[in-house]
């Protein structure tokens, strides 16, 4: 026979029996476990001494600190959102323009660069919070700025998905020339346009969005 466990706002379900019992909240967590000897094993042996991410009272469970700090880090799965870090130059404006932008849209994702956001707040901070809530960062580093190789490392601290692009003949930095890198050239901007596609397609499928 199963039992629920309250988990903060989170309901854990032990017993497919009581699969009418869950509350209506978007934080949900199920956990299928066996008895209560394993319910009691996962609690508190895996989730609260070793990796200390609850607390407890009784049977009230609750996210202790360390599971924040990590929920905060981690990935929206959700997330529908291609960051891209690039330089603001006109002689790149078209790269954004015909390529970048057109080509995340067609993979079902919301195209974002910096400058085309309402904010009324630090651009800095605006920037850190725009990767953070996207699902993927596309990285020019075209014209060799600093900001773009910031905000590409910061992109990967998170664990996103960077897809490299440079202007062929641009210098690239020693710590990013192994990666796959797509370089481009004015006079053939549609093919960089379709292997962009490409390879978000390809690291990450098809986005949730309609494409025209």
């Amino acid at each position: 026979m199963g039992r629920d466990f309250q988990f903060g706002e989170w309901w854990v379900q032990n017993s497919p029996q009581d699969s009418g019992k869950l509350v209506a909240s978007p934080l949900k967590a199920i956990g299928w476990c066996r008895d209560l000897a394993e319910e009691d094993y996962l609690f508190h042996q895996i989730l609260k001494h070793h990796f200390g991410w609850i607390s407890s009272i009784g049977q009230k469970f609750h996210l202790a600190p360390n599971a924040l700090v990590r929920l905060e880090a981690a990935p929206d799965s959700q997330a529908t959102i291609g960051f891209c870090a690039m330089w603001f130059s006109p002689e790149v404006l078209q790269l954004w323009s015909d390529v970048i932008e057109p080509a995340i849209r067609e993979s079902g994702y919301e195209p974002l660069r910096i400058d085309g956001k309402e904010h009324n707040g630090k651009i800095d901070d605006e920037i850190m919070a725009s990767i953070r809530a996207s699902k993927f960062v596309v990285s020019d580093f075209t014209g060799s700025r600093g900001g773009v190789y910031y905000e590409a490392g910061f992109a990967h601290g998170l664990g996103l998905p960077v897809i490299f692009m440079c202007r062929e003949g641009d210098a690239l930095h020693f710590d990013v020339r192994q990666y796959n890198c797509i370089f481009w050239t004015p006079e053939e901007l549609p093919e960089a346009r379709s292997r962009l596609k490409n390879r978000i397609l390809a690291t990450l499928g098809q986005g949730p969005l309609k494409t025209q």
